[in-house]
């Protein structure tokens, strides 16, 4: 899978402008941006996406992480978050999101193109890994370990 679709959840319309400029300079993607968490889960109920890009801090004392507890379907999204509070304490709590990186608000455009670029080349081992032990399974023969087709 490609990553064709992002979605962007900043209500900064300045950040919002810099990140989309920042994703044009990358690539074609189609871009969604949301300054409302809500309008955001709208969406994806009727559409998909292949990254999210979010402000970790969306409203005074709502982050995404209490929108993620609530909305599970989320944390599956392949993300980039970002936030002012760029410490350990958020980083605890988004590792078990399906975390691409974690970008200090000020992130330059460099850093930004690298978590797209390492998101892309995740996706690409996913994809590939999958395909590569999809027709087989390994099976415990004594002390060793055999690779054998399921057609076998």
């Amino acid at each position: 899978m490609q990553i064709k679709q992002i979605l962007i959840i900043e209500p900064n319309k300045d950040q919002q402008n810099y990140l989309s400029k920042t994703l044009k300079e990358v690539g074609n993607f189609e871009i969604k941006i949301f300054s409302d968490y809500k309008l955001a889960l709208v969406y994806l109920e009727e559409a998909t996406t292949d990254l999210l890009i979010a402000n970790y801090s969306l409203e005074k004392n709502k982050t995404l992480n209490h929108i993620l507890q609530k909305h599970t379907q989320i944390s599956k999204i392949p993300c980039i978050i970002y936030d002012t509070q760029y410490d350990e304490n958020i980083l605890k709590e988004i590792l078990s999101w399906n975390l691409i990186d974690f970008l200090p608000m000020q992130m330059s455009s460099f850093e930004l193109k690298k978590a797209l670029m390492l998101g892309k080349k995740r996706t690409f081992i996913k994809k590939y890994n999958s395909q590569l032990f999809n027709d087989y399974i390994f099976v415990r023969a004594g002390k060793d370990i055999k690779k054998l087709k399921i057609s076998d």
